[in-house]
């Protein structure tokens, strides 16, 4: 059996300052490899007194549909021989 290399990137609510997800896209359209952007939610922020889970659930959708506009338009643009990225590395 083989295994399709994937790339993996970790999405918080800082992914615009971090550089992270425009680096894992960029590698993704050079190597013409998937990219798997992922987003954990940690069970016990929702026992949180004063967190209701709607909220939780509200922002992490917002959050993977911010994140999908931008990579689509990414996408989009890799097509037309441009780029939407800043081409910076990841960190702070």
């Amino acid at each position: 059996m083989t295994v399709q290399p994937v790339i993996h990137v970790g999405v918080d609510g800082s992914w615009r300052d971090t550089g992270a997800l425009e680096w894992a896209l960029q590698e993704s359209l050079l190597r013409h490899e998937p990219l798997r952007a992922v987003h954990v939610i940690d069970e016990q922020l929702r026992h949180v007194p004063g967190w209701e889970p709607a909220a939780v659930d509200e922002a992490s959708i917002g959050l993977v549909n911010d994140v999908q506009k931008y990579w689509t338009q990414v996408r989009a643009d890799s097509t037309r021989g441009r780029t939407s990225w800043s081409g910076r590395r990841p960190g702070p």
